[in-house]
């Protein structure tokens, strides 16, 4: 998918290519959870494979959360924040549009 996020080596961000094996975040986020603590979430696109079997204890103490496959449009719209689910409608129009670089 373009990108202007450039390949390892190359100082080029002034133009967007088509780049494999990238590791980079679409987007970040970040909450005020008050409290003087905050939130920062970073966004990635990524191809699961069909029949894949999830890999555990992959998560962090504090990530004590369940991840579940479904329908993209049903993802958007289970999302709680507006802002989160903007980022995921961007995401997938990505993705729609630019299906030969997945």
């Amino acid at each position: 998918m373009p990108t202007r996020a450039p390949a390892v080596g190359v100082d080029n961000v002034y133009t967007t290519q088509i780049v494999d094996d990238l590791v980079e975040p679409i987007g970040i986020t970040i909450r005020d959870l008050g409290k003087d603590d905050i939130k920062i979430i970073f966004w990635f696109i990524a191809k699961a494979e069909d029949g894949v079997d999830k890999v555990h204890g992959t998560q962090m103490a504090t990530e004590d959360y369940e991840s579940t496959f479904m329908d993209a449009q049903k993802a958007v719209e289970k999302l709680t924040f507006e802002g989160d689910r903007d980022i995921v409608r961007r995401a997938l129009a990505l993705v729609t549009t630019n299906k030969p670089g997945l």
